[in-house]
């Protein structure tokens, strides 16, 4: 009858032992799928932005290209624009 108390005592140690690591364990997974969202979001905005400085870029060199040849149109070429405006 004396180790009633300690034996209560001690399940209820046990009981509430469990549930903390059962928490752990919940609170652990948790972290893991928040993490392993974050990077998949990351990866993703990786890639928009690769996409996005590509298209820029191609956007640049079309429109110095554009502006090469609208120039070189107006002056005759690259030659006629030298002789023409020495400075």
């Amino acid at each position: 009858l004396e180790l009633a108390p300690a034996r209560a005592d001690a399940d209820e140690r046990k009981r509430v032992n469990k549930v903390m690591r059962e928490q752990l364990g919940k609170s652990e997974i948790k972290r893991q799928r928040q993490r392993s969202e974050f990077q998949a979001e990351l990866t993703s905005m990786g890639k928009k932005l690769r996409v996005s400085k590509s298209q820029c870029d191609a956007l640049q060199r079309a429109l110095h290209d554009h502006r090469g040849d609208a120039g070189a149109a107006a002056f005759g070429g690259a030659a006629a624009s030298a002789a023409a405006y020495p400075w």
